[in-house]
């Protein structure tokens, strides 16, 4: 199994640096199956709503859309708190056309409080060939918090002190 993709915003000084950070955080507790990394500079952020209002809805409805069409990817955030959610790629021609096209194909459910936009020539891709890098080793209970069993030390310390003539 493999999780939806999400976005996190660690930061680094390089992709390489980037790129560890993300494998990290992603790939402790759960099956991870790629990582995509870019440069903050390269993410056209939207403004942010408040609650019950979307995004989509203040859309400029003419952008420009002069110049060769190219792909972006479209990360929504439905949550404030909550992390970001890449939903689609599009095609389009500048930033805000992205949003026009990414807006035409979607089916609204809940109010997009805020997106991002990046174009995909400017996102480093983990590759398929790569994916025995995302194994983990289960084994290893040390990555679990629960299984250091504090609350059962705890609890058998205070019975030790407890017991009569351990004093």
């Amino acid at each position: 199994p493999s999780m939806d993709i999400t976005v996190a915003q660690p930061s680094a000084p390089n992709e390489d640096i980037a790129f560890l950070f993300g494998k990290e955080q992603f790939s402790r507790r759960y099956t991870c199956s790629g990582i995509w990394i870019t440069k903050s500079r390269n993410v056209f952020v939207t403004d942010f709503t408040e609650d019950g209002e979307s995004v989509y809805s203040k859309l400029n409805s003419n952008p420009e859309t002069n110049g060769p069409e190219e792909s972006f990817e479209i990360f929504h955030l439905l949550k404030r708190g909550k992390q970001h959610k890449h939903i689609a790629r599009v095609e389009a021609k500048g930033y805000n056309h992205a949003l026009l096209k990414a807006k035409e194909n979607l089916d609204e459910k809940k109010p997009v409080l805020n997106i991002w936009v990046i174009k995909s020539r400017d996102i480093f891709f983990s590759k398929e060939e790569d994916k025995d890098i995302w194994n983990t080793t289960p084994e290893k209970k040390f990555r679990e918090a629960t299984d250091y069993r504090g609350a059962d030390k705890i609890k058998k310390f205070k019975n030790e002190r407890d017991e009569p003539g351990s004093n």
